[in-house]
């Protein structure tokens, strides 16, 4: 009985010894910044732009949501969740914990997830003052584009409400330069906006294509920003 007791003992111990001989999980910084652009120059408000289609247009305003951001190395991801909204006037970046490690793949979502937009009585960037989210409808705009614009035969306003969990796209990027998380150090991912992705590759005309707020002009807008809106600019490690 002696010897069983003993036995045990050393076991828990030895048990405990492998356990304390673990590294201890270490984390980083990743920066996520976005950059609005229209082609290559970076948004200016109310300055005159050319479409694909060769329509001039203004932005006013410009908002969208980016969701449940996701670093993935090999087999293993690492979901940062949330939504955030990113504009001209709100944010441009976001900032977030993560263990280290050599991320070569980015995963995020345009939109708000069906889950948070089933309500309205959220709070921070999901706060319904922030002029995102349909009073008379519950659920949130995921892409908000107010401006001008003129064609040879009119001219008129612009008005792009984008929602509906149907519009709701995930995007994934295969990163040309992996993202190295080192311990107490940030790493920062720039991610290119291009208003122009709007337009693209389903080309927009906006002497007929200036609304969309509802059917199928809602899903043309959506599946172009989900295919050209967005692109990897730069990847800065420590």
């Amino acid at each position: 009985m002696k010897k069983i007791i003993w036995l045990t003992l050393i076991y828990l111990l030895l048990a405990c010894k492998k356990e304390d001989s673990k590294p201890a999980t270490t984390f980083g910084k990743v920066k996520f910044k976005f950059l609005i652009s229209v082609g290559d120059e970076n948004l200016s408000l109310y300055k005159k732009y050319l479409s694909p289609a060769g329509d001039t247009f203004t932005v006013e305003r410009f908002k969208y949501y980016i969701t449940d951001f996701t670093l993935v190395s090999g087999e293993t991801q690492k979901k940062l969740k949330g939504s955030y909204l990113f504009s001209t006037d709100w944010k441009d970046s976001v900032v977030f914990d993560i263990e280290t490690g050599n991320y070569d793949k980015l995963i995020f979502s345009i939109g708000v997830d069906s889950v948070a937009n089933k309500g309205l009585d959220q709070s921070n960037d999901l706060d319904p003052s922030n002029d995102m989210s349909w009073d008379w409808n519950t659920g949130y705009k995921f892409l908000l584009l107010e401006g001008r614009y003129s064609t040879l035969s009119k001219k008129g306003g612009i008005v792009y409400h984008i929602g509906e969990n149907k519009n709701y796209k995930t995007l994934q990027f295969n990163l040309v330069e992996s993202v190295k998380i080192i311990n107490e150090q940030q790493s920062a991912i720039i991610i290119k906006t291009d208003i122009l992705g709007l337009f693209k590759p389903n080309e927009v005309d906006l002497d007929v294509l200036n609304n969309a707020q509802f059917g199928a002009n809602v899903t043309i807008i959506a599946d172009n920003y989900s295919k050209s809106m967005f692109s990897i600019s730069q990847i800065i490690n420590p």
